[in-house]
């Protein structure tokens, strides 16, 4: 892997990869792609293999074909979390850490105990009156200081489940992907906003502007 090249993430069926079907895929970070992009993608891309529940649609197993991988279960963490598990917030796990549920040593470093999570919901978690756990059906319940219990779920692989727009954050911008994929994104969003004309729905514009800070 190119250490000069921003990383980029495209969720994919197998199906779709090997050109069997057209099935809705995934650029994190920015949202629905139709299928021939992501497999054009993914023609010069490092791939890890994902198995889910087609019943919950949530991660299994994973493989990797990277030459230094970090540790499985790390792998494995984030591949089933996808983003930071606070519930109002879609910044990649890739961009976060690894937090004990419970804290180290009283809490084990396993799969059941560790979540992503963004350096901004990390420190929530630890600030007096606020409380996180994980429930036995694998949602993770945020307690605010006003007793407001809140949950969030693993990612949903299924490709129907996909979420149909995911805000920026810390993904890759438009400025530090690469130009061409910037131009087919670019000529994807014109024939949508030409489509939804069409329909008489409008879309804005896109300024392309960097979002904001959390």
């Amino acid at each position: 892997m190119n250490p000069g090249k921003p990383l980029v993430q495209v969720l994919m069926p197998f199906s779709t990869l090997i050109g069997a079907d057209d099935q809705p895929c995934e650029l994190v970070g920015h949202g629905p792609i139709p299928a021939d992009l992501a497999r054009d993608i993914a023609a010069d891309a490092t791939l890890k293999r994902l198995v889910y529940d087609p019943l919950s649609g949530t991660v299994l197993d994973h493989g990797r074909t990277t030459y230094r991988p970090p540790t499985a279960l790390a792998d494995h963490v984030r591949a089933r979390d996808v983003c930071c598990r606070s519930p109002i917030c879609r910044r990649r796990a890739l961009d976060g850490h690894l937090d004990h549920i419970t804290p180290y040593p009283d809490g084990p470093t396993n799969d059941k105990n560790l979540h992503a999570c963004c350096g901004h919901d990390h420190r929530m978690k630890h600030a007096p009156g606020w409380g996180v756990r994980a429930l036995p059906d694998g949602r993770i319940q945020w307690i605010t200081p006003t007793g407001h219990r809140y949950h969030s779920r693993p990612h949903d692989y299924r490709p129907d489940e996909f979420p149909p727009d995911l805000p920026p954050d810390t993904a890759p911008t438009r400025r530090e992907l690469p130009k061409d994929l910037v131009a087919r994104l670019e000529r994807l969003e014109r024939d949508r906003r030409t489509t939804a004309l069409w329909d008489g729905e409008v879309i804005p514009p896109d300024d392309n502007e960097d979002p904001p800070p959390f």
